[in-house]
């Protein structure tokens, strides 16, 4: 992780122990920035919106397109990611069946990342923008698009990776 990187985190961190009361590990998780592809193999066996991922043996993958050092909505993917990571290190909901404890996690982890960008005045993007967001992406998972070539986008309005660099466009 380099030096930006790392100082990024550990502010991150300080607001995370303020704000959930967990505490923090001395030693921080690996940041991985990798292809989309990758990552939608890894926590989706398939095309899916997804935009970061929590691994246990303390890595945390990021989409290779965010830029959380200069875009907020990218820095409250880190946090969500990062909620995982002091979860995990805290044992919290370790007493749950695996699907209670999934969605446990998500539920608190969404709800930090909402009061982060709240913190930073910018709440409204992820009630607002990040609903219609989850409603369009539903609605098209179902739909069949004709497959691009590798490196390109689709232009097609239905595309969900639209849908997410819009949400992550210029408005944080």
């Amino acid at each position: 992780m380099d030096a930006l990187m790392t100082q990024l985190v550990a502010g991150l961190f300080v607001w995370i122990n303020l704000y959930t009361g967990y505490d923090i590990p001395d030693q921080a998780p690996e940041i991985v920035f990798i292809d989309h592809q990758q990552l939608e193999a890894m926590a989706c066996q398939g095309p899916c919106p997804v935009l970061g991922f929590y691994d246990p043996a303390r890595v945390i993958y990021l989409d290779d397109n965010l830029r959380p050092d200069s875009n907020l909505c990218a820095q409250s993917v880190l946090v969500h990611e990062l909620i995982h990571f002091v979860q995990r290190e805290n044992g919290q909901f370790s007493g749950y069946s695996a699907a209670s404890a999934w969605r446990l996690r998500e539920r608190e982890a969404h709800h930090f990342q909402k009061v982060f960008l709240g913190y930073h005045g910018r709440m409204h993007l992820f009630d607002r923008r990040l609903r219609l967001l989850q409603m369009n992406l539903r609605k098209s998972r179902g739909a069949t698009r004709e497959e691009t070539p590798a490196g390109e986008r689709s232009t097609e309005s239905g595309d969900w990776r639209d849908q997410v660099q819009a949400y992550m466009g210029p408005h944080c």
